[in-house]
């Protein structure tokens, strides 16, 4: 029954939650909200990793992953307000700069994954690679496609100026912040 009712996947657990609820002493309630919450949880990893793909993010990239006992400098108070995604919901952007090798890659994908948890929309791309897509969709006549989903024209400046309190833009580069 639980396969015609789309809940397949519940049965591998089973064992495993009956055994639970009976130890437990579980109500009827308690083992249907456990075996519930077990797939709603299996749902929203499947869902993730399915968003993350689609949007580009590196999976070994996550915020589990990141080292944050490496040898870098970095302001813990600014990790934490970027983490703490509030400047997604509140559609401001975020320069990460800094030299080749601290990781800035890895964090814009780290707030990606948290980004994707939310169920914002997201996509990872390198300026070069957004270029490249925008140079070729003008020969395919698909470019105003392009531009709606990226809310985007071809300079970058102009990304960041059409982007500025709409959505959230995370920009990495290893440049000066004088540059």
């Amino acid at each position: 029954m639980l396969r015609r009712v789309k809940l397949g996947k519940t049965i591998d657990a089973m064992p495993e939650r009956l055994a639970l609820a009976k130890t437990s002493k579980l109500s009827h309630a308690e083992f249907l909200e456990l075996v519930l919450a077990d797939e709603v949880e299996r749902r929203d990893r499947a869902s993730n990793t399915l968003r993350a793909r689609k949007a580009r993010l590196d999976p070994a990239m996550t915020i589990h992953t990141w080292d944050g006992d490496a040898a870098i400098t970095y302001d813990h108070d600014i990790w934490a307000e970027l983490t703490s995604m509030r400047f997604v919901d509140d559609a401001r952007c975020a320069f990460i700069l800094d030299p080749v090798g601290v990781g800035k890659t890895h964090l814009a994908h780290a707030l990606g994954h948290l980004a994707i948890a939310r169920r914002h929309k997201v996509l990872a791309v390198r300026a070069d690679q957004l270029f490249n897509t925008l140079k070729v969709s003008r020969l395919d006549n698909n470019h105003e496609e392009h531009i709606r989903r990226l809310v985007a024209t071809a300079e970058f400046d102009e990304l960041i100026v059409e982007r500025h309190h709409k959505t959230a833009t995370v920009v990495t580069s290893n440049r000066d912040s004088v540059e």
